[in-house]
């Protein structure tokens, strides 16, 4: 299912987390940060299902409050997900892309927990539509 590089990636990304947060007094959130500057071209392993990259794991800001963010976004027939730490005042009003990218669908997630951003996140809108196909599949195959 994962190769060894994949799976000694990850050890390596998980032993430093757990080594910073068991030896930091002031307590970080951590999220994986990929797809940030889309300028520097897409990165399509940051979509799903995610496998994280030695160095997608960073430390957010101390300064102010952060959630985890990760955004779908389907932008003319070309599917980014990017994934980010993003300051929690930031939250409401972050994914507002109508104006800059019209006719785009955009789906945000945030989330306060350390590496959340990493996992398959659904709305209940995404439930409802995985629903729908499954009910359409299954109508179609018998």
């Amino acid at each position: 299912m994962f190769s060894a590089i994949e799976l000694l990636s990850f050890v390596i990304i998980l032993s430093g987390f757990l080594h910073v947060t068991s030896h930091s007094k002031e307590e970080h959130l951590w999220c994986y940060e990929c797809n940030t500057d889309l300028k520097q071209g897409h990165k399509g392993d940051c979509n799903d299902p995610y496998t994280p990259g030695a160095f997608d794991l960073v430390a957010c800001p101390r300064n102010e409050s952060h959630h985890c963010h990760k955004s779908i976004i389907l932008y003319r027939n070309i599917l980014v997900t990017v994934r980010a730490c993003v300051l929690s005042r930031q939250v409401n009003k972050y994914c507002n892309y109508g104006d800059s990218f019209p006719h785009s669908n955009i789906e945000c997630y945030f989330c306060k927990e350390n590496a959340c951003n990493g996992k398959e996140l659904f709305s209940p809108v995404s439930k409802w539509y995985l629903g729908s196909v499954a009910i359409i599949s299954s109508w179609v195959l018998t």
